[in-house]
């Protein structure tokens, strides 16, 4: 991996990004486990959905991994990467004023 592998187009860093880390996901992955071990279920008794709840658990475990914005990942609609992209650029920090 080079040295800027994991710098985004804008210039934020994706290694400390939650999405990117894994971070999200194993946050994800305790709240369903401590969920179903203390009985959190029984606990909130009717003020929400507890199974959608946990339904979006779920989710958050099978889908908030981001490959990093320079293979692809990130917010879909990001202008600066796509502009990057566009012209060849690893990041905005590289355009010459």
């Amino acid at each position: 991996m080079r040295k800027y592998d994991l710098v985004a187009p804008c210039g934020d860093y994706c290694g400390g990004c939650g999405q990117y880390n894994g971070l999200i996901i194993e946050t994800a992955r305790q709240m369903s486990d401590f969920a179903a071990l203390y009985g959190f279920e029984f606990r909130a008794g009717g003020t929400f959905d507890f199974k959608q709840f946990v339904k979006g658990l779920e989710w958050f475990i099978k889908n908030a991994k981001c490959p990093g914005c320079q293979e692809g990942g990130g917010p879909p609609g990001c202008e600066v990467r796509k502009c990057c992209f566009e012209i060849h650029l690893q990041k905005v920090a590289s355009l010459k004023a």
